[in-house]
């Protein structure tokens, strides 16, 4: 009897020790970059991610393997997704580009198995609101400092301070779940969002806010209202002084180097629809850029660099769409809405992390952030949050 309750003791202080290591490696993130080669920045995210899940899993498996596993409902089709995306590397020029993303994508969705199993929830949606908030800190410091260099210098730790801003967004609404943290998450994450003004957030926000306020109107949550209130409240103050914009245009954001131009967000959705029709079998995850000059008609082509080749549409669902073709997009609908399904409303947490995934679904259908290691990890996170407590 001694041994069995020492064993059980034994194994309650590593799932712990577990935890707080997986908290300590989602926190810190946010904070690992490198800012010698732009499309780099976010480099070291995924190998702090990789290695770190990796970590955690191989430990796990090794000290709980008298323990049952919970597999979520979503899990499945999301590791068919997955495995789908692989198996467009056969046809991919550059399977190389293929497997780094998919594997990213299917170590990332590891996290959502270690939350849901033993991972402290509470303590992770703290962790993750800290790093947000320290992140907004320093992007209103990079923002007021020096706002004119907005594009080529990382908001502190991501590529750009649109990155940083969808990041800080997607942890906003953590801040609603803990009673007496609205202040601490909404003023500093909103004040930086407010100042680096993105159409994309503000639209992001004006979904949030909507939904959020239909879930009130069922469930009656105090809480649930304030957070609506709040969410629609901080799209009107960006809406109001907006002088900024996120979305291409000829004017301000064309790219001429060489006769090379990179043209408007509406010309780089035409050419991607192009790609849809002559490849509806897809071209392989992460291969946008190696076809994309291949539709630039009329127009010289030549060695691009890191900062100006297109690598992403600027809509994941429509690169998705391009790279895992018809049958992988028909995959990735079907495990979202399985991630939507999994999801336990009983949970009182999960009206905040749904918002929060909601919040990357908008963001994704005018950016690249399944593309970065952060967003899909912290998706993935939210789902194993938003599951059925055991």
């Amino acid at each position: 009897m001694v041994s069995i309750v020492s064993a059980a003791g034994s194994g309650r202080n590593s799932y712990r020790a577990l935890s707080w290591l997986f908290i300590a490696i989602a926190s810190i993130i946010p904070f690992v970059y490198s800012t010698k080669v732009w499309h780099f920045a976010t480099a070291p995210k995924e190998a702090v991610i990789q290695i770190g899940i990796m970590v955690v899993m191989s430990i796990w498996m090794f000290t709980g393997r008298d323990r049952r596993i919970y597999f979520p409902a979503v899990f499945i089709p999301v590791m068919i997704f997955m495995s789908y995306c692989a198996v467009t590397m056969a046809w991919a020029i550059n399977p190389y580009e293929s497997f780094i993303t998919v594997l990213q994508w299917t170590i990332s969705a590891m996290a959502l198995l270690i939350v849901a199993n033993i991972i402290n929830k509470d303590h992770l949606l703290k962790a993750l609101l800290f790093s947000a908030v320290l992140v907004s800190i320093a992007g209103i410091i990079h923002l007021t400092i020096s706002p004119d260099a907005w594009r080529e210098i990382p908001s502190i730790m991501f590529a750009n301070a649109h990155q940083a801003s969808f990041y800080v967004l997607m942890c906003l609404s953590i801040a609603f779940y803990f009673s007496g943290w609205y202040l601490l998450g909404v003023i500093p994450i909103g004040t930086f969002l407010v100042l680096e003004n993105s159409e994309t957030v503000i639209v992001a926000l004006c979904v949030m806010g909507i939904c959020t306020l239909i879930y009130y109107v069922r469930f009656q949550s105090p809480q649930v209202l304030i957070m609506g209130c709040v969410f629609v409240f901080m799209a009107l103050v960006m809406v109001a002084p907006s002088t900024k914009t996120d979305t291409l245009s000829e004017k301000d954001t064309s790219i001429n180097i060489d006769q090379f131009k990179i043209g408007s967000r509406k010309a780089l959705y035409q050419r991607a629809l192009s790609m849809v029709r002559d490849f509806p079998q897809g071209i392989g995850i992460n291969n946008l850029k190696i076809h994309y000059p291949l539709y630039l008609k009329g127009e010289k082509r030549w060695e691009t660099t890191p900062k100006t080749q297109t690598t992403y549409v600027h809509n994941d669902y429509l690169q998705l769409l391009i790279e895992a073709g018809i049958a992988g997009f028909l995959l990735f609908v079907l495990a979202v809405f399985a991630g939507i399904c999994s999801l336990d409303w009983k949970n009182r947490r999960t009206p905040f992390v749904f918002v929060s995934i909601l919040s990357l679904w908008v963001i994704s259908s005018a950016q690249f952030s399944m593309y970065q290691a952060w967003a899909p990890f912290l998706l993935f996170c939210f789902l194993g949050v938003g599951q059925c407590e055991e």
